[in-house]
């Protein structure tokens, strides 16, 4: 090592974006690893995912009728009739078509029955018509799952059905110390995000533990929830023991969230640390404005936030110069339209992360949006 110098603390009530810019040159893209397929569930792949072969190898039914060759139902309708020079075969859907064929007749336009000549074809189909050609889903080498992209149940089946049994992903390892309900709450929603977590019940008031347990970690992140405030921090442990990046963010709810670093042991690099206070919705901020994004960059996730766009039920006001977390929830307006109802701004309760569908971000610079104004929102 090291291309990491010991930073400067940053004053308090920093920036979100400042924050994140501080954290990230701790968060590099991990190492990959082989897994195999019924383990890789929102994984991120560290390789483009390619077909091992054309698929389909052959040119096979995609209805049920009679396999055909296009060139002999040309000028064919119910009107003038084309009398078929061999015998039809009759396939269903995903069979392989004979030699002969290259497309598939609906069963309605052909009369007669079976192999008894003469037949009469009573449409004309275009090559590839009913069918799929060789190579039609995919050929050989083509891409099934870009670089960075996290695998979805889509890929898994089109990834079984290609014949791939191991994937190449990163798989960020993160440690929640936590003694409270948030800590397996931030676990469960790692899992998502492809990660792997361990939850350990740390008393991270008492500052003894707490950096029995940090000099410990053989993870890729670090969470600590509940040691954020003023008397019993996280924050003297890393200016001691690693660096201290950021204590104090300009967000609400977690404004005393902070971020930082300790030296590296098993890994290469230093280990980012996360602090947040011990209430569920700074838990729920620390997970989506800092603790994800880490995650995204350590997998090397390139994947759009999923979410929607509808319009406000009613006005989002926001104070200028901090950043306020808003949850919201679908809701149906007297048109049928569907809209989005802002539940609470900043001061979150309880009750509000149990209805939200969704969450957006007021930047610092916004004074909040009107009712009627069209808002982009991430589901939860």
């Amino acid at each position: 090592m090291n291309d990491f110098q010991q930073p400067q603390l940053v004053r308090e009530l920093t920036p979100l974006a400042q924050a994140l810019a501080a954290l990230s040159p701790y968060c590099q893209a991990i190492a990959p690893a082989l897994m195999r397929l019924e383990d890789a569930a929102d994984g991120v792949a560290a390789a483009p995912i390619r077909a091992p072969a054309a698929i389909p190898l052959a040119p096979v039914a995609l209805r049920e009728g009679w396999a055909a060759a296009a060139q002999d139902t040309l000028g064919a309708s119910s009107y003038a009739p084309v009398i078929a020079s061999a015998a039809l075969v009759r396939v269903g859907v995903g069979d392989i078509l004979p030699d002969f064929a290259d497309a598939v007749l609906p069963l309605a336009s052909v009369s007669g029955q079976g192999s008894s000549l003469p037949l009469e074809i009573l449409k004309s189909v275009a090559p590839g018509e009913g069918a799929r050609v060789r190579a039609g889903d995919f050929a050989e080498g083509a891409v099934i799952v870009a670089e960075g992209q996290r695998l979805r149940p889509a890929h898994l089946a089109l990834l079984r059905l290609a014949g791939i049994e191991e994937v190449s992903l990163r798989i960020p390892r993160l440690r929640v110390l936590s003694r409270g309900a948030a800590g397996k709450w931030i676990c469960a929603m790692a899992a998502r995000e492809g990660a792997t977590s361990r939850l350990d019940a740390v008393d991270v008031v008492g500052r003894i533990d707490l950096a029995k347990a940090l000099a410990q970690s053989d993870a890729d992140l670090i969470l600590v929830i509940g040691a954020a405030g003023a008397d019993h921090s996280a924050a003297p442990m890393l200016s001691r023991d690693g660096g201290l990046l950021v204590h104090g963010i300009a967000v609400r709810p977690g404004e005393t969230m902070g971020c930082g670093f300790l030296p590296a042991l098993s890994t290469e690099n230093p280990t980012p640390v996360i602090f947040a206070p011990d209430r569920i919705e700074c838990a729920l901020a620390a997970w989506l404005l800092l603790v994800r994004p880490c995650l995204r960059l350590l997998a090397g996730a390139v994947d759009a936030d999923r979410g929607e766009t509808l319009t406000l039920t009613r006005k989002i006001t926001s104070d200028p110069g901090i950043c306020d977390l808003v949850l919201l929830r679908r809701a149906i307006g007297a048109s049928g339209a569907r809209l989005w109802e802002p539940l609470a701004t900043g001061d979150i309760p309880w009750a509000a992360i149990g209805h939200a569908d969704a969450w957006l971000l007021v930047e610092p610079e916004c004074e909040g949006y009107a009712a009627g104004q069209p808002i982009f929102a991430q589901f939860l």
